[in-house]
């Protein structure tokens, strides 16, 4: 790799929205001069500062006072209603770290297989398509991955809920990986039942082990409200 995409590469890495300017390249309006909204950059803003405290911390640098703001965060919760650009968000989050993480695993899930099927994985097919990543990043119904390594380690994979299961066959959907880079992404999770998130909440252990939780205002009670309202210090 050639000396400058490698510096371009740890660029994006901590600034994920200018990755999108750059890689994704959304469509520019006059009412949306760069292509990002205001929610989406304040979202990919906080997500990059999650993700440079946590390198900076493995790295034993000296953190600084927004660093140990969120250093021990589990990641980020979007909630929001229909047409706002978290689907979109979604989706350059999952392609920035399919290309700039080294050797990530992104689960992604939602209440239904359906539902994946039609919201974020043709938002990642979407901006994967028009990106400059349409060589690099392969697309496949169950998959997303890095071409030069054949689906085999660095890669997206959908995980899909058993909802007529018993809470510890629930509790799988997203269990059994450990990473220095490892990524859950949790679409409509107003609809996922509690147990899923059992791994959040215990198994994030390594360099780079965040969650990205997206929903509807819907529902009253569950683990998404939650990282809104009783435990949102923890998001």
């Amino acid at each position: 790799m050639a000396k400058d995409l490698k510096a371009k590469i740890k660029e994006w890495l901590l600034h994920p929205a200018k990755f999108v300017e750059e890689a994704i390249r959304p469509p520019k309006t006059p009412e949306v001069p760069t292509g990002i909204t205001k929610q989406q950059r304040t979202a990919l803003e906080a997500w990059g500062s999650l993700i440079q405290a946590k390198l900076k911390r493995d790295a034993g640098v000296k953190l600084t006072e927004a660093d140990l703001a969120v250093v021990d965060k589990l990641g980020l919760s979007i909630q929001s209603g229909q047409g706002t650009g978290k689907d979109a968000t979604a989706g350059w989050i999952v392609l920035h770290a399919l290309s700039c993480m080294p050797f990530p695993k992104i689960l992604c899930t939602a209440p239904s297989g359906p539902q994946l099927d039609a919201v974020l994985w043709p938002e990642i097919h979407k901006w994967r398509r028009q990106s400059v990543l349409g060589e690099v990043i392969i697309h496949q119904a169950e998959k997303v991955y890095l071409k030069d390594y054949g689906g085999k380690e660095w890669f997206a994979v959908k995980r899909t809920i058993q909802k007529s299961a018993d809470a510890d066959l629930q509790a799988e959907t997203l269990a059994g990986f450990h990473e220095d880079f490892l990524i859950y992404v949790c679409d409509e999770a107003s609809g996922i039942p509690y147990p899923v998130f059992r791994p959040i909440e215990g198994s994030m252990t390594g360099k780079c082990n965040l969650a990205l939780v997206l929903f509807n205002p819907t529902k009253q009670s569950g683990y998404a409200i939650d990282t809104q309202t009783r435990d949102r210090e923890r998001w």
